[in-house]
């Protein structure tokens, strides 16, 4: 859009045939309403449907006009028939995808007809196609998630995917946060007598920590893995216990030594790029963690102050923000 060339657009040529176009456009969306207005269920009026959301597919009046349609084309028809019918109008749903990759309307009349039938491996490939295309359509993501969810796909196979979009591009913020929605039974809060169910999930939040890791080294830059650690550090919180409840110590020094691991983390990474925002930021807040665990010394709080004032000058857009840290560390 941007970068369009503008002699091409002020061509007269070119202005006429969009305007004829956009005539053409009107015409046929007032003659669909019309027939909707006249309650018209006919495959005459299926068809001219499909002429006008082929070019548009923003409409959400005529797709829903169109669900109206088939509902009325089912009737006393026969399951198989019914399934033909539904066969076809997801090819055609498929066809627009392409040229309307972002139609809230679309995807949801895709929904509404695999709502109708069964759901099998082929939804999921097509999704898998899709992202290829554009890995952060986070229509597709969502598309996704609701197909697995509707074809029991199991959870190793969900991660095997996920891990697959993530390793390709450590910065799709689509594919991480789809990975928590996945994992998102880390954030339970799960009672002290609990051990093996802690020690399940610390061993999850461990492995999840190495992975994001690696993105961090390979993209330090990007905010996409610094926010799912941020989640992560959220997660450990989840986990924590009181620390006048925590009659057995192991869960708190596990999870206290967690977080200093990534302290160290952080501190290798602003060794090697000084003047690099998240690093400094997640330091931040991973010092606040501990703070809020009764687990920081008084020297680590005076020196939040030092990251904070650093990152009002290397991310000056957000000074403010920053400063209101700096008034909340003094509360403390």
């Amino acid at each position: 859009m941007h970068d369009r060339d503008k002699a091409q657009e002020q061509n007269p040529e070119r202005k006429e045939k969009i305007a004829r176009k956009t005539k053409k456009l009107i015409e046929l969306q007032q003659q669909v309403f019309s027939l909707r207005d006249a309650k018209t269920y006919t495959p005459e009026a299926l068809e001219l449907s499909t002429h006008f959301l082929n070019a548009n597919s923003e409409s959400y009046t005529i797709w829903n006009y169109r669900r109206e349609l088939l509902l009325s084309i089912f009737e006393g028809k026969s399951d198989e028939e019914k399934s033909e019918i539904i066969k076809k109008e997801l090819a055609f749903t498929e066809s627009c995808i392409p040229n309307h990759p972002k139609s809230y309307w679309l995807w949801h009349h895709r929904r509404w007809l695999l709502s109708h039938t069964k759901i099998d491996q082929n939804e999921l490939e097509l999704c898998g196609k899709m992202l290829s295309v554009d890995p952060r359509n986070f229509h597709c993501w969502r598309h996704r998630q609701w197909v697995s969810q509707e074809a029991g796909e199991r959870y190793d196979q969900k991660l095997e995917f996920i891990n697959a979009k993530i390793n390709e591009n450590f910065s799709n913020y689509s594919a991480w946060h789809y990975r928590s929605s996945i994992l998102r039974s880390l954030e339970n809060k799960i009672p002290s007598e609990d051990i093996k169910s802690f020690e399940n999930t610390f061993e999850k939040l461990t492995a999840e920590f190495e992975l994001v890791k690696q993105a961090f080294y390979t993209e330090p830059e990007d905010q996409s893995s610094w926010l799912y650690h941020r989640w992560l550090v959220h997660c450990c919180n989840s986990l924590q216990l009181p620390k006048e409840t925590n009659k057995d110590n192991n869960r708190r020094n596990k999870l206290v030594q967690l977080i200093r691991n990534e302290l160290a983390t952080c501190d290798e990474l602003i060794g090697l790029e000084p003047d690099s925002k998240w690093p400094i930021l997640t330091k931040v807040f991973l010092l606040l963690t501990l703070s809020g665990w009764n687990e920081s010394d008084k020297s680590e709080i005076s020196g939040l102050k030092d990251y904070l004032e650093k990152l009002k000058e290397i991310d000056s857009l957000r000074s403010a923000y920053y400063q209101d840290l700096v008034a909340t560390i003094g509360t403390q």
